[in-house]
């Protein structure tokens, strides 16, 4: 039957029909279908992107959802990321971890993003950072791991 409860007036992240790229979305209502071994909700976009408003809108902002087809939202939680320190970092497009030093903060993103320096990693990251981004790029707080040992 059901593997999580899924709670009217909560939110809920949401994979728009059609595309991968998911939204979050207010759960209105229960439907309740006699005999079905699934259960369906309907759902109200909470907020999307101007690309996603094509799609959403075409729906009147609302669509049916499957109880597995929502996923519950992690709860964003700051860091408390220092400028000018060393932090342990992983990025998606180089395997490993690897140190940077945090120059500066990009204000007004949700999670924070930060413009960091590379400082030490091994020869073939440091090969694959450098095609990819440089000496200099930007990072996410989610992948800013961890205050290095090394220089701390």
């Amino acid at each position: 039957m059901s593997s999580k409860k899924i709670k009217i007036g909560s939110l809920y992240s949401f994979c728009i029909p059609g595309t991968t790229e998911e939204i979050p979305v207010r759960v209105l209502e229960k439907l309740n279908y006699e005999k079905l071994p699934y259960q369906d909700y309907l759902v109200e976009v909470v907020k999307c992107t101007p690309k996603q408003l094509s799609g959403v809108r075409k729906y009147n902002y609302k669509f049916i959802a499957r109880e597995q087809e929502l996923k519950i939202i992690k709860k964003y939680v700051e860091k408390n990321i220092q400028i000018g320190k060393i932090y342990v970092c992983e990025v998606p497009a180089c395997p490993g971890k690897f140190e940077v030093e945090v120059l500066s903060k990009i204000q007004s993103e949700v999670p924070a993003q930060y413009v960091v320096r590379l400082i030490r990693c091994h020869i073939r990251q440091r090969e694959a950072l450098l095609k990819k981004y440089g000496r200099r790029f930007i990072v996410s707080e989610e992948n800013l791991l961890s205050e290095s040992f090394n220089f701390n």
